[in-house]
């Protein structure tokens, strides 16, 4: 019975290590394109169970050219869209929105993911942490997804 237990509390122990996982990602979605368009953006929640935070400097999404982290900002009474080259960082026990107007990440080269309807996001953190995550495909649901910036 005493191994019982022991056999218990390890399995337990196990248990609970595996929920502090790092990082989540929670309503994610590429926004469907356009016939000829060859970028779109992924957007959703990125949460942060760590206590320390997590810096995300590179990220990948299967069939795409590249992917990038980018930002709209208020510029001189103008909203632009800025690429984050030094990556996003996820304060720990936080979350992060990625969406429309705001942080999200912008996917370049995408010809070869159109028809697909689930595809696999890594994320790389500046530690060499990699995530991955499933995303699928979401049409449009508003026309700031379809609203065109300036980008710098």
């Amino acid at each position: 019975m005493k191994s019982f237990s022991c056999i218990l509390s390890f399995l337990w122990l196990n248990l609970l290590s595996l929920s502090v996982c790092g990082l989540q990602l929670s309503e994610a979605y590429v926004r469907e394109m356009p016939p000829g368009a060859e970028v779109t953006a992924i957007f959703g929640t990125l949460y942060n169970d760590k206590e320390t935070s997590i810096k995300l400097t590179e990220a990948k999404l299967a069939g795409a050219a590249k992917v990038e982290f980018h930002q709209h900002t208020l510029i001189d009474g103008v909203v632009k869209m800025q690429k984050l080259n030094d990556g996003i960082v996820i304060a720990g026990k936080q979350s992060l929105v990625l969406k429309p107007g705001s942080y999200h990440m912008m996917v370049f080269g995408v010809q070869n993911i159109k028809n697909a309807k689930n595809v696999r996001l890594q994320l790389i953190s500046e530690s060499g942490e990699i995530y991955d995550f499933p995303v699928s495909f979401k049409a449009s649901s508003s026309m700031m997804d379809s609203h065109v910036h300036g980008h710098n």
